[in-house]
């Protein structure tokens, strides 16, 4: 199932911070220029899930691979194979 939001990675959002140092205007007009809410920017650098396209229109305009400022996507938990409850229906 593919994800419908991204989330920045504590590197990520330094390097988002340090690139929004050399754009004018700050967050306010990043929101402007990927078309989003600067609520939307403050999220993000607070480390919350954004939406995908928000998330790479961000990095794209910063000149960011998203790829390297998204946090790694959690590892899916494995399928308990001998759970407690197998073993009570056992005796």
């Amino acid at each position: 199932m593919a994800r419908r939001s991204l989330q920045a990675s504590v590197q990520g959002i330094q390097a988002i911070k340090k690139a929004l140092k050399r754009k004018p205007g700050g967050q306010t007009y990043l929101a402007g220029m990927v078309g989003c809410s600067r609520q939307t920017i403050w999220s993000l650098l607070q480390g919350n899930p954004i939406d995908c396209d928000v998330f790479m229109a961000v990095c794209k305009e910063l000149g960011l691979s998203w790829e390297d400022i998204a946090a790694p996507e959690p590892a899916e938990p494995e399928p308990d194979s001998g759970s407690k409850l197998d073993e009570v229906v056992q005796e």
